[in-house]
């Protein structure tokens, strides 16, 4: 056998070695992958599960976090708060929660979880939860049976489609909701869907599949957030219940001049409006006391500054108290900035 026959053999013999290594390699990774994450630290408490974290100056804290658990580990009963997130858990059954029904914080982002497999008695069974987070799943619907103390429900990115009264009318204390980046369209929004939320402050609906803003809303909600829908229009009189609204956020819509009634967001309360990304052409009417303006990406010509600063209403509760104000990527050709600045005395911010 010649010098070269001998080195292609050899050669051979070593790309075959090396395959059998990366085949090798890359089944002992899908294993890896497969099985659950001891913790290999040191464990201040005797019940912590295996695949978990306790710390010794949290001592009613579990983190499982980031762990490739398909399941929820079985709970010690001085579990208050419960860190779940980034795994890959596909249901929820009773019996890991069974002792500790004290449970008041849940965290389960960024799982597998179905609707199907969360069974209808779990929160039924944590009569003290406060926060609940399952953002990041694969939800059809709410889970069935929230207990009616929580005051957080996140519930963004997963696939709900339909929401009905019967799913909020136990939550008195609700005090955010968040539904973003879900499947809702107007049908479920319903007169009566939130009249059992009582307690809510913070309203988030970010990215659905709305055509129109919800008919009736919380009378002390704070904050709205209603971007990245189809809304074109805000009703008449649509703010005039809610009293304590401070933020509106209807970014990236479909609302056009003829979609805003003159002095539809006059509201005592209101301190941020947003309104970019959408098809206006000329600034909206907004109260004298609001502070953050947000008009970017519409296609506004021209700022008329004297229908801001000119009338009854701002001689008798003094000069507008704009902070912040956005309203660059539109079609003006020319801002006068030195009339908008004695306008806006306090003005801090001006992106144009």
């Amino acid at each position: 056998m010649g010098i070269w026959s001998h080195l292609c053999l050899c050669a051979t013999a070593l790309l075959l070695v090396e395959s059998a290594k990366k085949k090798s390699l890359k089944h002992k990774n899908v294993e890896d992958e497969e099985e659950p994450i001891l913790y290999t630290g040191v464990q201040y408490y005797a019940d912590c599960p295996p695949e978990c974290n306790c710390l010794p100056n949290f001592e009613t804290a579990l983190n499982c976090e980031s762990r490739r658990l398909h399941q929820v580990p079985n709970l010690p009963p001085r579990t208050l708060h419960l860190y779940l997130q980034h795994n890959r858990i596909t249901a929820l059954t009773v019996e890991p929660f069974s002792n500790a029904t004290e449970l008041r914080w849940i965290n389960l982002n960024d799982n597998r979880l179905t609707s199907k497999m969360v069974d209808n008695k779990v929160f039924a069974s944590l009569p003290h939860l406060l926060h609940l987070y399952v953002e990041n799943n694969d939800l059809a619907k709410l889970p069935s049976k929230l207990p009616t103390t929580l005051q957080q429900l996140r519930l963004a990115n997963n696939r709900i489609g339909t929401v009905s009264p019967k799913d909020f009318s136990r939550l008195k204390n609700l005090l955010l909701l968040d539904l973003s980046g879900n499947r809702l369209g107007d049908a479920s929004f319903t007169p009566q869907l939130l009249t059992g939320l009582s307690s809510l402050i913070q309203l988030n609906l970010y990215r659905n599949r709305l055509t129109k803003l919800p008919p009736k809303l919380p009378r002390g909600l704070f904050q709205l957030y209603i971007e990245r829908n189809a809304i074109s229009t805000v009703p008449e009189g649509y703010f005039d219940e809610l009293k304590k609204l401070f933020s509106i956020r209807l970014n990236a819509n479909s609302i056009t001049d003829q979609g805003i009634p003159k002095g539809v967001f006059n509201i005592s309360s209101l301190l941020e409006l947003g309104l970019a990304h959408n098809q206006l052409t000329r600034v909206p009417d907004f109260p004298t006391h609001l502070e953050y303006l947000y008009l970017n990406h519409n296609q506004i010509k021209w700022v008329n500054v004297s229908s801001v600063c000119d009338g009854p209403r701002v001689s008798e509760e003094g000069p507008p108290r704009l902070r912040y104000f956005r309203i660059d990527d539109n079609r003006i050709k020319h801002l006068y900035t030195t009339e908008l600045m004695l306008c806006f005395p306090i003005l801090q911010s001006l992106i144009f």
